[in-house]
């Protein structure tokens, strides 16, 4: 366990305040206080399930642990110790046997970007991933909700009537204020009123927003509240939940909390931070929350985002003017791009408000436009939505892909083209992936993170040619894989999807596999520097 107190906090925007017409001029703003750690002395224990309230309470009596809070949806509990005690108390617990982690409590921070320049051309974000041919086919539903965890939501004129019951687990109380500004931002980045003569315009025009304070006024919150805050949202009904902060240690306690959210039909995403390096940060970094990376208006990473195959999509992330405390602001940094995905991902859930999260997911994925610094690639409203609700509404499934179907459609979703000719075989593309077939292979179908991967080297025109096997489990439990006539594409939480082909593979598959001393493929199969391995 490393010794860094785990701290969660909002990647903090600079902001140059735009006056509007109709608006009065902002005062200056009062001093951000500096941040405090809200994280020291907390840990996140999950008990075994057959321990007794007495032998909670006797272990904690002995470890000078007081009981702060449950987690009761995730079966964690936030307990205190003396700030500086964390690690023994940890080690404590764990020699108890009767838990099944304890770990620290975490704080995200945080990044600081220069400022704006006030008078920049506004809504260019919008444009840049062809939110006005979404638009076309929807723009958004009332019934869809986009929770925000932030530091909360003011009131403004271009969000009124757009907020739904919230909640502050700062200060525990159902007034979820903004005392920072950093919320506020990104809430009219995904949901500002539109099309109505004033300020500006959002990317789901009708969507709902249930602002969540999980960051106080310095930006700076606990993993503890986040994790409250998804389940808060969660068990609401938030069909997207966008988080634009991220803190820099892992907590199992914390992914919990994402994968209920999950499960229970939310779409998770986060920022990639703003450290303009190739360095993970949580939630982002959980392969069931969507990360964003911020781009520039010419699709070059900014110099500020976070980048690598760990983060799945980039998106617009400099100057996209929103909605602040008493007037208009330019916002900047992966915290500004979170939330134009998630509002892209409100648009997708309003125009197919059946679709599973895989196929919501691989929709954003699939259609991204490749960038180069992130894995999928920038989004793309319109292709995301083309491949969300299909321009033709019902295509037949039939021959051995149609038998095959049933037994996959749950993770595949509805078909969204007819059935095609690919080399050796024929095809089908669904919601969440494809089914791929020939006489030799069968139906095999491909999805996930996957698919995406296996897309973008080319599908069955590539070297890799059809799966000989549907995705499946990875040998250690943790990741997926699908055989491919010429590799392997496989996937790991840590390293991405990549593919794996000839001698290479070949060795390592002699070797165990991931099983083996190395672990996951991080890059895909590539040319030597000699061009000639």
């Amino acid at each position: 366990m490393r010794a860094r107190t785990r701290t969660l906090t909002a990647l903090l925007p600079a902001v140059a305040v735009i006056l509007t017409a109709g608006l009065a001029a902002a005062p200056p703003a009062a001093a951000v206080p500096a941040a405090s750690d809200p994280a020291a002395g907390r840990l996140l224990v999950q008990y075994k399930t057959d321990t007794t309230v007495e032998t909670k309470t006797s272990l904690e009596r002995a470890n000078g642990l007081a009981q702060v809070k449950k987690l009761d949806r995730i079966g964690v509990e936030v307990v205190k110790t003396r700030p500086g005690n964390e690690d023994a108390a940890i080690a404590a617990l764990q020699r108890s046997g009767r838990v099944v982690f304890a770990e620290r409590d975490g704080r995200t921070t945080a990044a600081a970007v220069t400022p704006n320049d006030p008078w920049w051309p506004q809504q260019w974000s919008p444009v840049k991933v062809n939110a006005p041919q979404a638009w076309s086919v929807t723009t958004g539903s009332s019934t869809v909700v986009v929770a925000v965890l932030d530091t909360g939501v003011t009131s403004h004129p271009d969000l009124a009537g757009k907020l739904t019951a919230g909640y502050d687990f700062i200060n525990n109380d159902s007034s979820p204020v903004d005392d920072n500004g950093h919320g506020t931002l990104a809430a009219g980045v995904v949901g500002a009123l539109s099309n109505n003569g004033i300020g500006v315009a959002s990317l789901c025009w009708q969507c709902k927003i249930m602002p969540v304070k999980v960051l106080d006024a310095a930006g700076s919150g606990s993993y503890s509240e986040l994790a409250n805050g998804i389940v808060w949202a969660a068990d609401r009904g938030a069909k997207v939940i966008s988080m634009s902060l991220s803190g820099v240690d892992d907590s199992t306690a914390l992914r919990s909390a994402v994968q209920y959210a999950r499960n229970k039909g939310a779409v998770l995403t986060s920022a990639a931070g703003n450290d303009g390096c190739d360095c993970r940060s949580f939630p982002a970094s959980f392969p069931e929350v969507i990360s964003v990376g911020a781009s520039s208006t010419t699709d070059a990473r900014t110099s500020y985002s976070n980048y690598g195959s760990w983060v799945d999509v980039a998106a617009p992330g400099t100057n996209y003017t929103t909605t602040m405390s008493g007037a208009y602001a330019s916002f900047t940094g992966t915290s500004s791009s979170t939330p134009v995905v998630a509002g892209v991902l409100g648009l997708l859930r309003s125009a197919a408000p059946s679709a599973s999260v895989d196929a919501i997911e691989t929709a954003l994925l699939s259609s991204a436009s490749p960038v180069g610094y992130v894995a999928a690639g920038r989004i793309d409203a319109a292709a995301a939505m083309s491949a969300t609700v299909p321009t033709v509404t019902s295509f037949p499934v039939s021959g051995p892909i149609g038998a095959m179907y049933p037994s996959v459609a749950g993770v595949l979703g509805e078909p969204t083209s007819v059935e095609y000719d690919v080399p050796g075989g024929r095809g089908q593309s669904f919601q969440a992936g494809d089914m791929l077939w020939s006489t030799s292979t069968g139906a095999r179908e491909v999805h996930g993170p996957i698919v995406v991967r296996y897309r973008g080297i080319g599908g069955p025109g590539s070297s890799l040619g059809l799966p000989t096997t549907h995705d499946s489990p990875a040998g250690d439990g943790v990741g997926r894989f699908n055989h491919f006539q010429g590799g392997t594409i496989i996937w790991g939480p840590a390293s991405g999807a990549h593919d794996v082909r000839g001698g290479i593979r070949a060795r390592w598959a002699q070797l165990g596999w991931e099983k083996s001393g190395l672990g996951y493929p991080v890059t895909g199969d590539s040319r030597a520097g000699d061009g000639v391995g």
